[in-house]
């Protein structure tokens, strides 16, 4: 079954995408917004998210185990493994017509 790669919240007009890529994983989803306010919100509450289960479900530590990098429009997270690392990143586009 194929992902489905958009998710619309009953805009007409966009004016903000979220774009997510995983190094680990084919998946990109891409989240549209009506502004840039909610475009973040969003983004920082998928970020916040991904720092608990890191801490929490997969015991590691920040700074150690994983870093986040937060700039104006981007956050990327690092999980550091033995083998790999898993970059998590999140950005935000503005839609010009």
């Amino acid at each position: 079954m194929e992902k489905e790669m958009f998710v619309y919240k009953d805009l007409k007009q966009p004016k903000c995408v979220l774009l997510v890529n995983y190094s680990f994983d084919e998946d990109e989803p891409v989240y549209l917004f009506s502004n840039y306010e909610e475009a973040k919100k969003e983004m920082l509450k998928q970020v916040k998210e991904e720092i608990r289960i890191a801490e929490e479900e997969n015991e590691k530590k920040q700074g150690e185990d994983f870093k986040v990098k937060f700039e104006e429009d981007k956050v990327t997270l690092t999980e550091y493994y033995s083998d790999r690392d898993d970059v998590t990143t999140w950005k935000i586009l503005e839609v010009r017509n």
